[in-house]
């Protein structure tokens, strides 16, 4: 038996005759355990990672073997397998994922995490994780780029991805801020981010741009942010309380009418999604989604540069709402920044399929965010 603990959340496991690897998030950080049946005195074993990273499962289909074949990556790291001897301790690096050490070179890069402090909350601490290239310095001059979801207890993976070289040789900043509604700090960390502690989850996200801009790695007119669906909604409240925070936002199929979608039980995840945001039947809940829709405060101030998409074929959050959204937003906003819709006829809520659909939609995103952060 695997003990329940506040602060972990259990990803994936492989069995096997005489052990059990665990793959979990444990204060924020992924690790693989290692528990050997035959041992009783010392029956867990951690293995050796260097963190942050991201671990999961390889191909184990031999119940009887010794051997755990497992992978990791981080920001700065390609992905990289392993076959780890859970007799022997003994770790060897199978294959690596390559990339032209010209255009990439790990070494020039960090990715670390710091702890924000809340400023409603002085006992809270919102982990965040930081990726940039080692020249950079402190003096408010970096474009920085704000990554966030915080719901359904999603955890940030902290994996390599190619898309975000461009940015990365660019010395731009990438933040990935695992705020409340996520489950990056275990069960307790999901549940004061959802229902009527939603609001954390944006006060989490202001108070990690605010760090940053405190610490010097940036200032309001660098810095953008990006997020999807649920992310969007994340997004969309934040820029209705503190628009002034960003030059520019990508808002990917957001939900922005929580509202309206939670009070039609007759669509097909309202009823599912009461765990999430609450039953506005209760005018308690009611009355606290209204406090943070998107939508819904919608008001007249000025916006950042925004990019708004949507999908006509997305059963989720169907491609009217980002659509109203923006009519709104239009009819409201006091500024002249760019305010763009894009709706993509042909795919769903996960974007563009296909070899190259997902890299056509990032093209997209960041010649946005370079234009809209040196205008």
């Amino acid at each position: 038996i695997v003990l329940h603990s506040d602060d972990s959340k259990i990803e994936d496991i492989d069995i096997f005759n005489d052990h059990l690897a665990l793959y979990e998030v444990h204060k924020g950080f992924d690790r693989v355990r290692i528990l050997n049946f035959n041992n009783k005195e010392e029956p867990w074993r951690q293995i050796k990672l260097p963190s942050p990273i991201s671990a999961s499962p390889g191909v184990n289909q031999d119940y009887f073997t010794d051997t755990l074949r497992f992978h990791y990556s981080s920001p700065t790291i390609p992905e990289r397998t392993f076959n780890y001897n859970m007799l022997t301790n003994e770790l060897h690096k199978v294959k690596e994922k390559k990339i032209d050490i010209n255009y990439f070179n790990p070494e020039d890069y960090v990715c670390y995490r710091v702890n924000v402090p809340s400023k409603i909350e002085p006992n809270i601490a919102i982990p965040l994780t930081l990726v940039h290239h080692k020249s950079i310095k402190k003096d408010h001059s970096n474009r920085t780029l704000m990554i966030a979801y915080g719901a359904y207890g999603h955890n940030l993976d902290i994996d390599f991805r190619i898309k975000n070289l461009p940015l990365l040789k660019r010395n731009w900043v990438l933040a990935l801020a695992h705020v409340r509604g996520g489950a990056d700090l275990g069960r307790k960390w999901y549940d004061s981010g959802k229902e009527l502690n939603k609001m954390n989850s944006f006060y989490d996200f202001i108070d990690c741009v605010e760090y940053l801009v405190d610490e010097k790695y940036t200032n309001p007119q660098l810095t953008a942010a990006i997020s999807s669906s649920a992310g969007g909604l994340l997004l969309g409240t934040i820029l209705n309380m503190r628009p002034e925070l960003f030059k520019a936002v990508v808002m990917k199929v957001p939900f922005v009418d929580v509202l309206s979608t939670m009070t039609d039980p007759s669509l097909p995840l309202t009823v599912h999604e009461y765990n999430e945001w609450g039953d506005p039947r209760d005018k308690k809940v009611y009355e606290y989604i209204m406090r943070y829709c998107p939508y819904y405060n919608i008001k007249a101030q000025n916006y950042p540069h925004m990019l708004v998409t949507a999908s006509l074929l997305d059963s989720r959050v169907p491609f009217w709402q980002p659509a109203k959204y923006v009519a709104k937003l239009r009819r409201y906003k006091t500024d002249n920044n760019i305010l763009l819709l894009k709706v993509d006829k042909d795919s769903g809520h996960f974007g563009e399929g296909g070899r190259y659909g997902s890299l056509y939609e990032t093209a997209i995103d960041y010649s946005f965010l370079f234009k809209a952060l040196d205008s």
